[in-house]
């Protein structure tokens, strides 16, 4: 396996990358992830996000790689009522940030992409993995989530105040819920790993552009969360809690 450090962006990069190896299939990770970020900072989210997965497609393109499994977001349904809860592919999309618009950009690009290959008598065949909440980390420990600065989801957040690196968690409670946190679809990592393989294997079997939700289907609020990880307790001490 060979690891290549580079830029997204990078058009000559990625060429000579497509012109090097035998690649069959790209897998698209590749992107600014934190909703809270792109609020302040929409036009990196935009630059990197948009900018650089047409940058990609357009070096696949030209290498005839047209074989792509995207990591989206469930973000691109927007708001979706209560009562179509769990959401299903076929639900109406929208925005309600810079991150989710880009993924929503990225999306109708790889589906355009998919119609214009049509008209010249080739197809693209391409995944769009809509997830939820991942959390966790690989069993070994050797892949994990640590980030360096305040942590943006719930559950680096939770590990940090175990571990005392933080004094508390602070649990905001504005929802329409039974305990009034939000509530949230939570997906192992190892499991969303192995979801993007599947989806591998199914682009060998279909042509054209296929959307698939990756999920439990079934939501936690955080102090449900909480619940499940300290020992079935409802809450972790008030000291640590506010």
């Amino acid at each position: 396996m060979n690891f290549i450090k580079g830029d997204i962006k990078n058009q000559d990069l990625l060429d000579n990358i497509f012109a090097t190896y035998p690649i069959e299939t790209v897998i698209h990770f590749a992107g600014l992830k934190a909703v809270g970020e792109s609020v302040s900072k929409p036009l990196e989210y935009y630059d990197n996000n948009v900018h650089g997965s047409s940058t990609l497609f357009k070096a696949m393109e030209q290498a005839g790689v047209r074989k792509i499994v995207f990591s989206s977001s469930a973000t691109v349904y927007g708001q979706q009522p209560q009562e179509s809860m769990p959401i299903k592919e076929t639900a109406s999309r929208s925005h309600t940030n810079p991150y989710g618009h880009t993924k929503l950009l990225i999306e109708d690009m790889l589906h355009y992409q998919h119609q214009a290959a049509v008209r010249s008598n080739s197809s693209w065949k391409v995944a769009l993995l809509r997830y939820f909440n991942p959390i966790g980390a690989h069993p070994s420990g050797e892949i994990g989530e640590d980030p360096k600065g305040i942590p943006n989801n719930l559950m680096p957040y939770i590990t940090q105040v175990s571990a005392g690196k933080r004094p508390y968690l602070r649990v905001y409670k504005g929802y329409n819920t039974s305990d009034r946190t939000g509530i949230r679809d939570y997906i192992h990592v190892v499991d969303l790993a192995k979801g993007h393989l599947k989806a591998i294997e199914k682009l060998q079997e279909v042509s054209g552009v296929h959307a698939w939700n990756l999920g439990v289907g079934e939501g936690y609020s955080v102090y449900q969360m909480l619940a499940r990880i300290f020992h079935k307790r409802r809450q972790v001490p008030p000291n640590h809690l506010i």
